[in-house]
Parts: structure tokens; C-alpha cells; sequence
């Protein structure tokens, strides 16, 4: 029986980049939301899928909530920095969302799109232990766990900026 032997790359998790000499960069995503309950419903899945890959997902909040459906899902909450921005495409977010579309320096995905029309439709397929964990936070939130659909849809922009290939595919 041979043995078999991996590159050190092949075993880091899908996120993390080796930037040579022993030195890695983790990517990053940066989450705006209106509150708990609009980021767990709306992309809670695909928060947990980022996370899990090894993302560092960080969520911030327009209004201030509950923090456990987020913990749920294996995120950290806290000040946005701008690399990957996902965000609820509220009134008072749209205007932070066209600035970044602007800037064309970062990859932008939003649910609830509204006047956005420069973003084409895309979707993530939920792993089962996202689909899992997403029950148990939109339970914590005070939602219907019944209510976890196996995909999610947004739109997003900027996709050609991604050095890692992306989980969202185009609808």
C-alpha cells in the first residue's frame, strides 16, 4: 500500500489564499442588514456556507437586535470594512450600495434589490447543514423554521473582482 502526499494548498478550506512564505489571507464578507430577522431570512444559508468555507463573515445591523440567530450561524457581528459587501437594499442602504458599485473595488450582493437594476440575478444552493442551521436561527429570530427554502436568491455585481470562484450562480 502507497502512501499519498497533498500540497499544504490543497488543504486549506476553500476561502483562504496562500500568499507565499507561510503567510495565508482569509476573504472576508461584510453583511449590512436592516435587523436580525431580515439577514437570517433572507441570507442566512449562504452566510453559513461562506462561514463555513472559511470566510470571515462579519454582520452589521441598521437596528439593533437579538445577536443569537447570527451566533447560530457562526457569525461575528460588528464595524463594516469594504472587501465583499452583502446588504439589504433598504432606503437607507442603497445609496452605500451604489457608492461601492461605483468604486468597482469590491463584489456586491444584495437581497431586496429594488431600484438596483445594474445587478443581474443569482442564486446559492444551501448545503443541508445550512439548511439546518438555518431553522434553528429563524426559530431564535421568532420566525418559521418551516420557512428554509433549499436555494436563495439575489442580485449581485462586480462578480469578475472574485479571485476565489464564487458560490452564486447567475439566474
Amino acid at each position: 500500500m502507497g502512501a499519498q502526499s497533498a500540497d499544504s494548498d490543497d488543504l486549506l478550506p476553500p476561502a483562504v489564499a496562500r500568499l507565499g512564505a507561510d503567510r495565508t489571507a482569509v476573504y472576508r464578507l461584510d453583511v449590512i442588514g436592516v435587523d436580525t430577522a431580515d439577514v437570517v431570512r433572507s441570507a442566512g444559508g449562504w452566510l453559513f456556507d461562506r462561514a463555513m468555507a472559511g470566510w470571515d463573515v462579519q454582520v452589521t445591523l441598521t437596528r439593533p437586535g437579538d445577536l443569537r440567530p447570527l451566533q447560530i450561524l457562526g457569525l461575528r457581528t460588528g464595524d463594516r470594512r469594504d472587501e465583499s459587501v452583502a446588504v439589504a437594499a433598504a432606503g437607507e442602504l442603497s445609496g452605500r450600495v451604489q457608492a461601492a458599485l461605483r468604486r468597482g473595488r469590491t463584489e456586491v450582493t444584495v437581497w431586496n434589490a429594488g431600484r438596483l437594476t445594474a445587478l443581474v440575478p443569482v442564486r446559492h444552493v444551501l448545503s443541508a447543514a445550512a439548511c439546518a442551521f438555518k431553522a434553528q436561527a429563524l426559530a431564535a429570530a421568532g420566525l418559521d423554521p418551516a420557512g428554509v427554502h433549499p436555494a436563495e436568491v439575489f442580485h449581485g455585481g462586480n462578480r469578475s473582482l472574485l479571485v476565489v470562484p464564487s458560490d452564486l450562480t447567475a439566474i
